[in-house]
């Protein structure tokens, strides 16, 4: 089995926590932080220019620039269940 797959996870346990699940946790985080606001980024860009596309030219509904913008929260919220 993968050493980065856990098998043991007791945060609450003091010896635990400061012989292995601190150094976990911390490179969980430092791994997470700048991806999470990378996808936020792009989310919130795409989101933002997918409403301006009717102005430079292209011609959706409503309907259709609401799916636009709906789907890649819609599709990261999916995928984050796997």
């Amino acid at each position: 089995m993968s050493r980065h797959v856990l098998h043991d996870w007791r945060p609450e346990e003091p010896g635990f926590w400061a012989s292995t699940g601190q150094r976990i946790a911390r490179r969980n985080l430092w791994i997470s932080i700048p991806n999470l606001l990378l996808a936020f980024s792009i989310w919130m860009l795409w989101s933002t220019a997918a409403t301006r596309l009717n102005m430079v030219g292209f011609q959706f509904s409503t309907a259709e620039l609401f799916w636009l913008t709906a789907l890649p929260a819609l599709s990261g919220a999916t995928l984050r269940i796997f």
